[in-house]
């Protein structure tokens, strides 16, 4: 892509530029718990691409992230993994809570402040700070940098059971926290660490919301948002060509972690049903992803060989992103059996893209994708015999599968564009910097 270079603009005493685009030339600093390579889910593979969307088009980006994955911190070009986080994001079993808590606090609060000395912000992009230190974006408001948080799932509802705002509000009463907060107040604003008086509140003043499904949540939590809008997301149909020409629906596939709430089990059993009804039909099931719960992945294994379709099952582990569109182009249905509010499956759009006919559950942002017999069929969650009816109505009616490939990329041609996801999200960014004009509240 080729930039035009126009007058210098001034804004915070830094010059910028116009993009083709219409929109200023940034510096971000961009906040995210967790950052391929190594991750988990579909949210921070979401920020990647997003982070180098935008680097195509000429802004300048620095990712801020934890060291999952890592032995040790490490600074690459563009990211930094230096954050510690807890759960899943780090071990501290050798560490007394309160200790680590306060171990996590000073280094996350030290790469930050580096990170805003290194990069300059003109602001802050926050994708999923959830286990991390909400500290951090109480104290760069209070510096004065915008904050635009972009939401692909529920993390922002509940920040406040964040360890360390816990630790100095969720006991007022008790004489240990008031005894804490005396003296230990200022110590930790020596440091530069977040312990404020009265109270600590995030502001959530500009949002981008993934789905209408997370915006309701969110609001519906009583958090209040000044600006906030809702992007479905957006696929690179050249990455996922539709595929010509079609085939009897045989290959069956599941793309996702593999978790409960994602609902494989209720495939499986699903499955099992359909290969019970369709005895002489040659039909398999692939399920492709990781997991971070390995009692889960045993229990699915064994449900395989007890429902006798071991032999029609094939595991494959985690998949990287680049064998995506591969891994689509070698089965034909794709089912999406999630059993909890998916704030917006980037699987299913991914399939529709690709061609592939999609069966799943219209749970959460699920529904604002999949409509039941117009782009693909929907089943009730948790219910593996809805399932198998649904799929079986692939297996005998292939002008309807047909017609449900078709509508799937007509979907994404439409609703989900990469490039008009991406203009939205640098238009929004834009806006962050633009002085507020009766900014209309959204709850």
């Amino acid at each position: 892509m080729y930039w035009r270079r126009e007058r210098p603009l001034k804004l915070g005493g830094r010059a910028l530029v116009r993009s083709l685009h219409g929109v200023r030339s940034l510096r971000l600093l961009v906040l995210s718990n967790l950052y391929p390579p190594h991750y988990i889910g579909g949210y921070e593979v979401g920020c990647h691409e997003v982070v180098e969307g935008l680097r195509g088009r000429g802004h300048e980006v620095l990712v801020l992230t934890s060291r999952f994955g890592l032995s040790h911190p490490l600074k690459e070009a563009g990211v930094w993994r230096g954050l510690l986080g807890d759960c899943l994001f780090a071990r501290r079993e050798r560490w007394p809570w309160a200790m680590w808590l306060v171990r996590k606090e000073l280094t996350n609060h030290r790469w930050v402040r580096q990170a805003v000395r290194h990069q300059r912000p003109q602001l802050v992009y926050v994708w999923n700070y959830f286990n991390m230190s909400v500290s951090n974006l109480i104290w760069l408001q209070r510096q004065g940098y915008p904050l635009v948080f972009f939401v692909f799932d529920n993390w922002l509802a509940s920040w406040e059971a964040d360890p360390w705002h816990a630790l100095w509000f969720g006991h007022p009463r008790r004489a240990l926290t008031r005894l804490l907060r005396i003296f230990l107040r200022p110590l930790f604003r020596l440091l530069g660490v977040v312990a404020p008086m009265g109270s600590a509140e995030l502001a959530l003043r500009r949002v981008q919301f993934g789905s209408a499904y997370l915006r309701d949540y969110l609001l519906s939590s009583g958090k209040r948002v000044e600006q906030g809008e809702v992007l479905h997301w957006g696929i690179d149909q050249n990455r996922f060509p539709f595929r010509q020409p079609p085939r009897p629906p045989r290959r069956f596939l599941y793309a996702g972690q593999l978790v409960p709430h994602k609902g494989v089990h209720t495939l499986l059993e699903a499955f099992a049903q359909l290969v019970r009804w369709f005895r002489e039909r040659e039909i398999d099931l692939t399920v492709a992803g990781g997991s971070v719960q390995e009692d889960y992945v045993a229990r699915l294994h064994q449900l395989a060989e007890e429902e006798g379709i071991a032999g029609k099952v094939r595991f494959t582990g985690h998949i990287p992103r680049e064998k995506l569109p591969a891994l689509y182009r070698d089965h034909d249905v794709l089912v999406a059996p999630f059993v909890w509010d998916e704030p917006l499956s980037l699987v299913i759009l991914e399939a529709m893209a690709s061609g592939l006919a999609v069966v799943g559950t219209a749970t959460g942002g699920s529904g604002e994708i999949l409509k039941d017999q117009e782009n693909g069929l929907v089943f009730a969650k948790g219910d593996p015999q809805d399932c198998a009816a649904k799929l079986a109505l692939l297996l005998t009616n292939a002008q309807l599968t047909e017609r449900l490939r078709h509508a799937g990329r007509k979907t994404v041609e439409e609703r989900f564009s990469w490039e008009a996801f991406l203009n939205r999200v640098e238009e929004g960014l834009g806006r962050a910097l633009e002085p507020a004009h009766g900014a209309r509240a959204t709850g």
